[in-house]
């Protein structure tokens, strides 16, 4: 009997000792799981809801941060280095620097607004052939009108500047004043009376063209997609006299 009882001891020692390596066996090939925690905010500190988070040099699916800013999700198997990359429009993209896989990670961010002109609007008030034309720009800020411009354009078989190529204010572009009131120059080039006037306010350095061409009858499309910069514009039928 107790021949038995020690064979049979020493057959359950060999069952734990296998037993015990199968665990390691398993625990050693077992999927790493890393969970990636943070929040999104703006720089006064509020939540940026809706924000996409991605991880990028990973396989997971990006997600969007909740109404508090905050996000989660899981990285299984991830043994290389990754970042976590946040975007949302109006606001500056970031991405981390390498982040080394870990059971837990966090990160937070701040996303910067991007830099959005302002909604502005454009007029022509007054008109007077050989000498002047002049008008307002709405809602600039106190300070602002000395970071945008105004061009004036006529369109006849193509869209000119107007009145004239030039680096002068008041003669290729009309500065805004204070008030948001704008004058130019006009000028009358010859006895065809042009057939569209437009108006665009455009950022300070923007450089003017002296000539667009009117592609695929879309006149007012051709002279926007020129200046991808415009923030306010206003087409209108070209005065008499101009």
């Amino acid at each position: 009997m107790k021949k038995v009882q020690s064979r049979f001891g020493l057959f359950a020692s060999v069952l734990a000792v296998i037993a015990l390596l199968a665990s390691v066996a398993w625990a050693q090939d077992a999927p790493t799981i890393v969970e990636v925690v943070g929040k999104v905010t703006d720089p006064s500190g509020n939540p940026v809801a809706k924000a996409t988070v991605e991880a990028l040099e990973t396989n997971v699916s990006a997600v969007l941060t909740d109404a508090s800013g905050g996000y989660r999700f899981y990285l299984v198997g991830q043994q290389k280095p990754f970042r976590v990359k946040i975007s949302k429009d109006g606001y500056i993209e970031q991405s981390s620097d390498l982040i080394s896989p870990q059971p837990s990670v966090k990160h937070e961010i701040v996303l910067q607004p991007r830099n959005i002109p302002p909604k502005l609007t454009v007029t022509m008030g007054s008109f007077t052939a050989n000498k002047s034309m002049s008008g307002k720009v709405e809602g600039l800020h106190p300070g602002e009108e000395a970071k945008y411009k105004v061009f004036v354009y006529v369109l006849s078989d193509k869209w000119y500047l107007h009145p004239e190529v030039s680096d002068e204010a008041g003669m290729g572009f009309a500065v805004i004043a204070a008030d948001g009131s704008w004058t130019i120059r006009t000028v009358k080039h010859s006895d065809s009376s042009p057939i569209k006037l437009a108006l665009l306010v455009v950022p300070i350095d923007c450089e003017p063209k002296p000539t667009v061409e009117v592609r695929h009858d879309d006149a007012e499309g051709s002279l926007k997609s020129a200046f991808p910069d415009i923030v306010a514009s206003d087409f209108r039928k070209a005065p008499k006299g101009l």
